[in-house]
């Protein structure tokens, strides 16, 4: 019954998925559907589960979009009769040697993906999509928080979703996103020397406590910042970027504004353990996680022109 589920799940990605990856010990080969029924990437390859070793199954899938890893799917293009395509079982993964393999070719994918999609949308090159964006900054001579908004160009990528299950993929996520980002890594040193540079050098009334004008200006800083929206990307903004870290003065008490208990993050671990030389795997690539669930993490790669 085992190896039946398995070959039915290797058919099903061949025939619906957008991109099929076949990774051999000498080769990897990339398919193309030209009309898919699922927008993933799949990888399929030899390998072993249940005590048994298998020698074509699928070790991996990257949704694209809309579409999730390993679910269930409706395609629109199909007959009414074959528009269902049923969910797949993640029951085997890639091996460390296979994914140092194939990593390289699906990263190198994605980008590819963000950039054609970038450059055929209204809003691509030339005609950036702008935000309106809130900006705080002090006054030093009159001793002032000041507070403006204007508009900036913002960066609009590709989704993507990877499983929790394909715990390699998803190191290297959030080590890119940590990493890499160069924007997401401006925007974190700001905020961390916004906050300290309020509560040490503006927090302090007269009498010597904290003044509540500030801890609520932090506050609301804090929660208007898109950071908040992954918060540990808050606790990633302290260990890392805060000025003097742990031996900050106000360590404790911007902790407790973000609601962190010093720990080490699940996000702070899977990026710690990523494998060696990331850089062969991810090259330049820039992308954000937007959204975390129980079976997959949502993720936006930039195009390259941004």
């Amino acid at each position: 019954m085992i190896p039946e589920l398995v070959r039915r799940d290797v058919k099903r990605v061949r025939r619906e998925a957008e991109i099929v990856l076949e990774v051999r010990e000498n080769f990897i080969r990339e398919t193309k559907n030209p009309d898919p029924g699922l927008q993933v990437i799949a990888v399929v390859g030899s390998g072993e589960a249940f005590g048994r070793q298998f020698d074509e199954a699928l070790l991996s899938e990257i949704g694209q979009r809309k579409s999730r890893p390993y679910h269930e799917a409706y395609a629109r293009s199909k007959t009414p009769a074959a528009s269902h395509i049923g969910g797949r079982r993640n029951w085997l993964s890639l091996s460390e040697e296979q994914y140092r393999a194939v990593a390289p070719v699906v990263f190198n994918r994605l980008q590819c993906i963000a950039d054609e999609r970038f450059a055929a949308w209204k809003c691509g090159p030339g005609n950036p999509f702008y935000v309106r964006t809130h900006r705080a900054y002090y006054s030093r001579k009159q001793r002032r928080i000041f507070a403006s908004e204007n508009h900036k160009p913002q960066p609009r990528g590709t989704r993507f979703s990877v499983s929790v299950s394909d715990e390699f993929f998803l190191r290297d996520v959030y080590y890119a996103e940590r990493e890499l980002n160069v924007g997401l890594g401006r925007h974190m040193r700001g905020l961390a020397r916004y906050l300290d540079l309020l509560l040490h050098h503006y927090g302090k009334s007269r009498k010597g406590f904290r003044n509540p004008k500030c801890v609520g200006a932090a506050k609301d800083r804090i929660e208007t910042s898109s950071l908040s929206r992954t918060p540990y990307l808050l606790a990633e903004m302290m260990e890392h970027h805060l000025p003097h870290g742990r031996k900050n003065g106000l360590w404790r008490e911007i902790a407790d504004l973000i609601e962190w208990d010093g720990k080490k993050t699940r996000q702070m671990e899977l990026a710690e353990s990523a494998l060696d030389r990331p850089e062969v795997r991810l090259g330049s690539i820039q992308l954000r996680v937007i959204r975390e669930y129980e079976t997959y993490t949502v993720f936006e790669v930039f195009p390259g022109t941004v």
